[in-house]
């Protein structure tokens, strides 16, 4: 009896101990499912939240490439449809396209490449785009299930009809879909009804099976669970897009949850038997798992693919601990890239430019000492941290690295060598951020030139930048809402009474704030960010239209002068896109006077006088400006076909013991033009004395504030439709502000 007792209570025990045992298993195992499932929920939304945002970046540029084109395309309340319809089908190098057309105000659409015919006015959307807003579709139009495409064109606020491109299925896909770099995550586009609009082929049937599952609940959740037809979990969660109501849908295998638990729920079944044993290694395995999912998971988050080491991510948060226990002052940061690391990357191929980044990168780290290092930000910019900060000894440490990095690996197959800039910021104790200590040598290494590769940041570089900034993100905005106005400044013939016989257009920005922005400001930003050739082309619109009616009403005679930009005259087809836009409106293109920088003769001589020789061809005259101003070759007078001569006004503008030696050249400069019979202009007359000295010498059309400032157009045209010459300056004086 008491045997059996003690053997009851050895059963109950144990029972109660395989009890705890297998509800502990239990929920350790619950426990670890809910741990990797709020991971990966996480993970997933992060993604989704990236994906999303990339989407809307390339439905964006899209939008924004095919503005563009309206704009070019269109002109006031005029279009040529065969010329319309000859730029659209060359324009596949600016955007990728099944067909592309145009429509009229009515929405009557025409397709280049097929030719089909349909009209936009039945469609729930054409009294937004009569609005002025640009739509993306995948509404049938004729196209099955292809993407749309449509801007309209705005005149002055008044719709004229606009672009339209198709996009097929595969190239939408392809070019908005985003998978996941492990192809854990796969993404999609839906609409708000849970229609979907595009997906790739591995994930189409998982969405759409789950599709038909939340139908009614109209999206109102992001996260939903859902099994298919072989009872396998996803997940899906949905952000939404800035489009149409779209919605941009990733999808997990929850089997990744089930995938991370397999070994522990086998273990379990085992320990069930041995249960000291199985606790111990249960908990053992817990711990491991654990640990090594985390250490897995900080790796994904902080490890960089190309330098095989820490990320940015990585990087920001051990720098920031370094500089909080030590003193700032003795820090500097050192942001530097490759210089066409674009152009460096299409020649060696991505395989062999991510092989240099890693190269670059090991002999800069392998150069840091204890508490330094190097990672790489994004493509070939790298962040340096050096426990330094001594200009002298940063510089011969950066000039002896770079002379490294240069020798070892010359790109020999295209006879190029590197070329990196280095901004450098010295880190102050008064610095709260470390990321902005990064944007400041981030800004200075802007201001660096081949001549000039290492640069120290100042306050000025960071105002400058952030001031270019400002500038940037408007420069758009204001082209469309015509803050951009088109000045005039005459030039007169002194020989006939000083009658206006041309004026240089100019540009102005009147900034709804600030007022008039000076050009100085703007013009060499647009310069280097491209937005020039947008900004001139627009100007030699206006000048062309005006100059048309001028002419015609006016003085037959009457030309304008244009200045074209080193940054895009060699673009191919620029002098076409020129002779186009004169064209459109009619203009006696010899009026029309293109006037080109005397700098640019020395960049690419060859092809400059092929492409001036087409403008000429075209009908268009040609002025070298600012002669003088630079490395004056005679020689390219003779080489180069110019109708006329402008003389840098710094000739009179120099020190008094200069005035005579600036004289005689201006002298010898006009005399020569005469003999060649090229016409001279001497610009920047601001005196009675300047003015009768180039007279003197054999020059009589001047410009310059001594006769008329720059003004607007409209007080231009009521200028020259006076009949009499110099006096017109008394009464112009109140038709113009500076």
């Amino acid at each position: 009896m008491g045997q059996t007792k003690i053997r009851l209570r050895h059963v109950i025990f144990l029972l109660f101990c395989g009890c705890l045992f297998f509800f502990t298993c239990i929920s350790f195992i619950y426990q670890t499912n809910n741990r990797f499932e709020e991971e990966l929920y996480n993970y997933l939304k992060d993604v989704s939240i990236q994906n999303s945002e990339i989407m809307n970046l390339k439905i964006e540029n899209n939008v924004h490439v095919l503005k563009g084109m309206t704009k070019r395309l269109f002109h006031g309340n005029y279009y040529d449809k065969d010329k319309i319809i000859k730029d659209l089908k060359e324009s596949e190098k600016e955007i990728e396209y099944q067909d592309i057309g145009y429509f009229d105000v009515d929405g009557n659409v025409v397709l280049v490449n097929s030719g089909k015919e349909f009209s936009l006015a039945d469609t729930a959307y054409f009294h937004k785009v009569k609005n002025g807003e640009s739509i993306v579709t995948n509404e049938a139009i004729n196209t099955n299930d292809d993407c749309v495409f449509i801007t309209p064109f705005l005149n002055r606020d008044v719709y004229q009809g606009g672009l339209i491109m198709i996009q097929s299925k595969q190239s939408f896909i392809s070019t908005i879909t985003l998978t996941n770099e492990k192809e854990l995550i796969h993404t999609a586009i839906i609409d708000e009804d849970g229609k979907m609009i595009t997906a790739d082929e591995e994930v189409k049937d998982h969405i759409q099976t789950h599709l038909s599952q939340i139908d009614e609940t109209n999206l109102s959740e992001q996260l939903y669970h859902y099994y298919d037809e072989h009872d396998n979990e996803f997940l899906l969660y949905y952000e939404p897009l800035d489009y149409n109501n779209w919605y941009s849908a990733s999808i997990v295998s929850a089997n990744i949850i089930n995938d991370k638990t397999r070994d522990a729920r086998m273990l379990t079944g085992a320990f069930v038997l041995i249960i000291l044993v199985a606790v111990i290694f249960f908990i053992y395995q817990y711990l491991k798992t654990k640990a090594n999912t985390k250490r897995e998971m900080e790796r994904l988050a902080t490890y960089d693919e190309v330098t095989d080491s820490e990320n940015y991510t990585a990087y920001l948060t051990k720098v920031k601990k370094w500089l909080r226990v030590g003193n700032r002052n003795d820090w500097c940061i050192i942001h530097f890239d490759i210089k066409d690391f674009k152009i460096i990357n299409s020649m060696l191929g991505y395989i062999e430019a991510d092989r240099l980044l890693k190269n670059v990168f090991d002999i800069i780290q392998s150069d840091c000492k204890e508490e330094e290092c190097c990672t790489r930000v994004e493509a070939d910019r790298f962040v340096v941290l050096w426990h330094l900060h001594d200009e002298k000894a940063i510089r011969e440490r950066i000039e002896r690295l770079d002379s490294e990095i240069t020798n070892s690996f010359p790109i020999r197959k295209f006879h190029e060598e590197l070329l990196l800039y280095y901004g450098v910021y010295l880190i102050k104790d008064t610095d709260s951020s470390f990321v902005k200590c990064i944007d400041k040598a981030k800004y200075c290494k802007n201001y660096c030139k081949p001549d000039m590769k290492i640069m120290f940041y100042d306050d000025s570089m960071y105002e400058s930048r952030m001031m270019e900034r400002r500038l940037e993100n408007r420069m758009y905005h204001a082209l469309g809402k015509g803050e951009f106005e088109v000045f005039v400044q005459p030039k007169v013939d002194t020989d006939l009474n000083n009658k206006i016989i041309s004026a240089e257009a100019l540009v102005r920005w009147r900034d709804p704030d600030e007022g008039y922005i000076q050009p100085s400001r703007f013009i060499p930003l647009f310069e280097h960010n491209g937005f020039l050739e947008n900004l001139d082309l627009y100007t030699f619109d206006v000048i062309c239209m005006h100059l048309a009616r001028w002419n015609r009403e006016i003085d037959p005679n009457l030309r304008i002068s244009f200045n074209i930009s080193r940054s895009y005259i060699f673009k191919e087809g620029f002098a076409r896109r020129l002779n186009d836009i004169a064209d459109i409106y009619a203009v006696n293109k010899s009026n029309i006077v293109v006037e080109i920088v005397e700098s640019m003769l020395f960049e690419k001589p060859d092809q400059l006088i092929n492409i001036i020789m087409e403008m000429k061809h075209y009908g268009f005259k040609i002025a070298m400006d600012d002669f003088g101003s630079g490395y004056s070759s005679l020689s390219m007078l003779k080489q180069i076909p110019f109708d006329i001569l402008k003389i840098d006004q710094g000739f009179f503008r120099t020190e008094k013991n200069n005035e005579e030696k600036g004289h005689a050249i201006v002298d010898v400069i006009i005399q020569l033009a005469n003999r060649l019979g090229v016409e001279v202009i001497t610009e920047g007359i601001e005196t009675k004395d300047q003015l009768d000295f180039v007279n003197r010498c054999g020059c009589h059309m001047v410009q310059g504030f001594y006769f008329y400032a720059p003004m607007k157009i409209e007080k231009f045209e009521t200028l020259i439709a006076l009949d009499d010459g110099f006096d017109k300056i008394e009464y112009s004086k109140h038709l113009y502000d500076n």
